[in-house]
């Protein structure tokens, strides 16, 4: 009755990590404002169980707040959200600065956490189906 506990996928954890943050900043661009369409509608409606971009940072930023300790959370955000590098070794070192070593554990503890809740991948949070 001794059942071998499960290794984790370290790859797919930082794969979710890198995908939902990335998802994360490119969301910004998006302020959740817009004009609305008042000509007639032609189609379906849309479905109201799909997660808009609100939800999303809303609920990247809940787990996030929930498994940073609350000493690193200023810096987690600077070195995985307001620091937007294009190259992701500079964003992998800004992120050793100011973690001091601490970004590996983050990574893959969020990252293992985000396929948990569903968040990963994105493509599937956003394209829920009305059953």
């Amino acid at each position: 009755m001794n059942q071998k506990k499960k290794a984790p996928n370290y790859r797919k954890n930082k794969a979710a990590f890198d995908e939902v943050l990335t998802r994360y900043r490119q969301s910004r661009q998006h302020n959740g404002l817009g004009a609305a369409s008042w000509s007639a509608s032609k189609g379906a409606t849309a479905d109201p169980a799909k997660p808009n971009v609100s939800e999303f940072r809303a609920d990247v930023e809940k787990i996030i707040e929930a498994l940073v300790a609350v000493k690193y959370l200023p810096w987690f955000w600077a070195a995985y959200s307001w620091y937007d590098s294009e190259d992701a070794i500079e964003r992998g070192m800004f992120a050793h600065l100011l973690l001091k070593g601490r970004e590996h554990s983050y990574e893959q503890r969020l990252g293992a956490r985000f396929v948990e809740v569903g968040l990963f991948p994105t493509m599937l949070y956003f394209n829920h189906k009305r059953v």
